[in-house]
């Protein structure tokens, strides 16, 4: 599936990613997850997000540093502001410690990019250091995800 994932229609791969993003256990989710962390550069950008937030939630920790790239707005590919923000919530429910460092400059960039609409990654930030220094305001957060 990695190797043809790349020449199908965005709409495929979304109903792809969207089945095996519904798993009948943990380690099937798991396993799911760890797929989709090999086939993050080659899935169309609107089929990305849900990969992502699979990632997260299965806890897939393998992918910390595609994520990093992706959330400090490094990687080839992965730019755009939502998949970034993906990112950064998907480190903040694995509680990555490496997150600290970018989701503070993530909050620098946005303070000083305010006016091309980066609030989203400020804010995404912003409720990923909460979760991983577990603040009090962290309690609603982690129930949310």
């Amino acid at each position: 599936m990695t190797r043809a994932l790349a020449s199908w229609e965005w709409s495929l791969q979304d109903l792809a990613v969207s089945e095996l993003a519904r798993p009948a256990n943990s380690a099937s989710a798991q396993s799911a997850a760890f797929v989709f962390s090999a086939m993050l550069a080659e899935a169309h950008p609107l089929v990305v997000p849900m990969m992502i937030d699979q990632i997260g939630l299965a806890q897939e920790t393998t992918c910390v540093p595609q994520l990093m790239e992706i959330a400090a707005g490094e990687h080839i590919r992965l730019r755009d502001q939502f998949v970034r923000i993906k990112a950064i919530e998907a480190l903040g429910r694995m509680r990555a410690h490496e997150i600290g460092g970018t989701a503070a400059n993530s909050c620098r960039e946005a303070r000083w990019d305010r006016l091309r609409g980066a609030f989203g990654l400020r804010a995404a930030a912003e409720d990923a250091l909460a979760m991983m220094e577990e603040r009090p305001s962290s309690a609603r957060r982690r129930a949310a995800f």
